[in-house]
């Protein structure tokens, strides 16, 4: 049996706590309104200050890819179906012990998330957290995209938006699987733990079901 990186042991110490906190940390079903993609087209138009007197609440769920912890709020990318937005939370909108939650976060994690819609000073549109829900806990690290491959085939799956090993037939899917029925779904195959994972995301609806 392989040693665990240290990162891997530090994920694990994170999903016994939440498991202490009486939280699933391998997921549940969690409602979604709204996809990364339709929020942005909707309101690209809408100006900066605009948005003071709106009260555009979305819901939606994906993978963290990107966090940038400051203090007491903080800004996080996550991607879903359809492409990527940023979350803007603060502990002043969520409260102290969600604002815990988030902050022992790693990339890779599955949140949910029910905020407003807003858009920074620099005009990226933003959801503003006011719900924050843990839904999966990734115990391994997303690959880096290119980091130490040569393989021509596997660069290409990539570029296509997954990223898979022969080796061990896991793959990271972030598009539609084409060879399946197109019923508005998608699968998710990530790394937890030593045994896949399978998110589907049908409908409104993000599935999270364990291969055994």
């Amino acid at each position: 049996m392989r040693k665990f990186t240290e990162q891997e042991l530090v994920r694990r110490e994170k999903t016994k706590k939440l498991q202490e906190l009486g939280l699933d940390a391998f997921g549940h079903k969690f409602e979604v309104s709204n996809y990364s993609l339709d929020i942005k087209e909707k309101f690209k138009d809408v100006e900066h200050d605009e948005f003071e007197n709106r009260n555009d609440i979305v819901t939606v769920a994906g993978r963290i890819m990107f966090i940038r912890k400051m203090g007491k709020a903080s800004f996080f990318t996550i991607q879903d179906k359809l492409g990527k937005i940023q979350i803007y939370i603060s502990i002043n909108d969520i409260g102290e012990d969600n604002y815990n939650l988030f902050k022992s976060a790693d990339i890779g994690d599955i949140v949910g998330i029910k905020g407003k819609v807003m858009k920074t000073k620099t005009g990226e549109i933003t959801i503003k957290c006011l719900e924050y829900t843990h839904l999966v806990k990734a115990l391994r690290p997303l690959p880096e995209k290119f980091h130490g491959l040569t393989d021509i085939e596997m660069k290409k799956s990539i570029d296509e938006g997954c990223w898979k090993t022969r080796k061990t037939g896991r793959m990271l899917n972030f598009g539609y699987d084409e060879t399946k029925p197109q019923r508005g779904t998608v699968d998710w195959i990530g790394f937890i733990d030593e045994q896949q994972k399978k998110y589907k995301i049908s409908d409104n609806s993000l599935v999270v079901k364990a291969l055994r």
